[in-house]
């Protein structure tokens, strides 16, 4: 069987929470762009990058939303 991720490398996505790394905290609301994905057991946890070239790291799915493309 094979189940699809939601989420990945390349995909906007907005923090359904505030999140902080060790330079500060990002907002609930706060846009990135998946930059990596890695796997702590059967989890996908995810790197974002925003557009001041800020990072976050190891960030779960379910504090993400994916933003929907403009159409």
């Amino acid at each position: 069987m094979f189940t699809p991720r939601l989420l990945s490398l390349g995909d906007r996505v907005t923090i359904k929470k505030d999140l902080a790394n060790d330079q500060g905290t990002f907002g609930a609301g706060h846009e990135f762009m998946i930059i990596d994905v890695h796997f702590r057991g059967d989890d996908a946890v995810y790197d974002l990058r925003d557009h001041d070239l800020n990072r976050l790291t190891e960030v779960a799915s379910a504090d993400l939303t994916r933003e929907q493309p403009d159409t």
